[in-house]
């Protein structure tokens, strides 16, 4: 399996968040790369279809009542504009600053 990370430069210390997950991925013997994108998660997304050509997207969020990107639909945008399946993956918040720790 191969994975490639995309995280959107949105906020500060995401490049950390970053090389940990990527870190995390490797160990469990999982092949990953990661790369910042665009400040937009749409725009970051959709550059790294262009570029990596994916099977599938996984698209990871805060629940609904904290989650920006549910609120603009970036899902459905993303599932509609590549055709591609998208599985949508809930995170709560206290389980990445868990992570992030």
């Amino acid at each position: 399996m191969e994975v490639t990370l995309v995280a959107p430069s949105d906020e500060a210390g995401v490049e950390r968040r970053l090389e940990e997950a990527v870190r995390r991925l490797r160990t469990a013997g999982v092949e990953a790369t990661g790369h910042l994108g665009d400040g937009d998660p749409y725009s970051a997304v959709m550059n790294a279809v262009h570029d990596e050509g994916p099977d599938e997207i996984v698209i990871s969020t805060f629940p609904k009542t904290s989650s920006g990107w549910l609120r603009r639909d970036l899902v459905e945008r993303v599932r509609k504009a590549t055709g591609l399946p998208v599985a949508h993956v809930v995170v709560e918040p206290s389980e990445a600053k868990a992570v992030a720790s």
